[in-house]
């Protein structure tokens, strides 16, 4: 089962650095599967969500709205596997959309999940934002 790190998530929407206005997260994950119940949770903590499949509408949805979503949530299950997310990832840091992102993946946390490990916990970074044209 997925379980969703909200600890994380709930220490990133109330840090004293965040902006006032209300964060936006970008969910990439299958609308009919976990997508949609992690969204209903993240809109409980007083976030605004956006539920996308691929990396294309991601793209498309943070152009049409024309700012950078606080965080970008892939759900490496639902989009192919733990290689197709690390290459929406990769996408969307080609053109940096994107504060900062999670990926969570069943296939990464089998047999256990140890925070030490390497293997297991993969922290990404973005570039510096991009000015939109």
């Amino acid at each position: 089962m997925l379980t969703p790190p909200h600890h994380f998530i709930r220490d990133f929407l109330n840090h004293p650095e965040k902006m006032e206005t209300q964060a936006w997260i970008v969910i990439v994950a299958d609308p009919e599967g976990k997508g949609a119940a992690l969204a209903k949770t993240l809109e409980l903590m007083n976030a605004k969500v956006d539920l996308v499949q691929t990396a294309a509408e991601a793209i498309t949805l943070m152009r049409n709205v024309k700012m950078a979503p606080s965080l970008l949530y892939i759900l490496a299950d639902e989009v192919g596997g733990l290689e197709q997310a690390m290459r929406v990832h990769h996408r969307l840091t080609q053109i940096s959309v994107f504060g900062k992102c999670v990926i969570l993946s069943n296939d990464a946390a089998k047999g256990g999940f140890d925070p030490e490990s390497a293997e297991h916990l993969l922290l990404l970074k973005a570039p510096e934002p991009k000015h939109y044209h």
